[in-house]
């Protein structure tokens, strides 16, 4: 099941072996390989993820900002990418904002 966390901040480090992940917005999608266990991952809010393709033995930590709510949960992809065009436009909008006044 792949979902997403609408208010968790969280980062990501594999300490053994490799996996990948797909990280996408409504508007683009990267696709990241750990294999470093020198190496993390963060991810911030309204990122859509999936993990995949664990090799074995794989050890995979995640650690989040938040205590678990299954409130802050979005599994539904359709309705992720309304909420993250709400979200997007939203920080777009308050970063021109603050842009004004700062000059």
């Amino acid at each position: 099941m792949v979902c997403i966390f609408v208010k968790i901040i969280i980062s990501a480090a594999l300490f053994k072996r490799s996996v990948q992940i797909s990280a996408s917005t409504a508007y683009e999608k990267e696709f990241i390989t750990l294999d470093d266990s020198a190496k993390g991952l963060y991810i911030g809010p309204m990122i859509w993820r999936e993990m995949y393709n664990f090799s074995p033995g794989s050890v995979l930590m995640v650690i989040a900002s938040e205590y678990y709510d299954e409130e802050d949960y979005i599994r539904d992809y359709r309705t992720y990418c309304e909420e993250a065009q709400d979200f997007f436009n939203r920080e777009k909008q308050k970063e021109e904002n603050d842009d004004e006044h700062t000059l």
